[in-house]
């Protein structure tokens, strides 16, 4: 898994892959090791471009009330940002590997 910290390195990744897909996940910072990854997972979704900074903006700026954006909320609250980790790159919409990092 690589870690995305901002904009510009998600913009490194995407033009060294070949895949237009990603799949990615959203972790707490509480520096837990789990699943491939350090910090705990609270979300996992397929992005193309910059989808992964998508779900920080709309908790931000947005009012939707469900556990996703309130958890982002409570992260920034806590002076701190969602890690942010692409698990791998695909040239279609990678459903089955969402499904089963969703169900791990």
């Amino acid at each position: 898994m690589s870690e995305v910290k901002t904009r510009d390195d998600l913009e490194d990744l995407l033009s060294r892959e070949k895949g237009r897909h990603y799949v990615y996940v959203l972790r707490f910072p509480d520096n837990v090791p789990c699943h491939g990854g350090l910090g705990t997972p609270f979300y996992v979704g397929i992005g193309q471009r910059f989808r992964l900074f998508e779900h920080e903006q709309a908790a931000i700026f947005g009012g939707e009330q469900s556990e996703k954006p309130d958890a982002i909320r409570r992260i920034y609250a806590a002076n701190k940002k969602p890690i942010r980790t692409i698990d791998s790159f695909h040239d279609a919409e990678p459903w089955i590997r969402e499904a089963e990092l969703i169900h791990e």
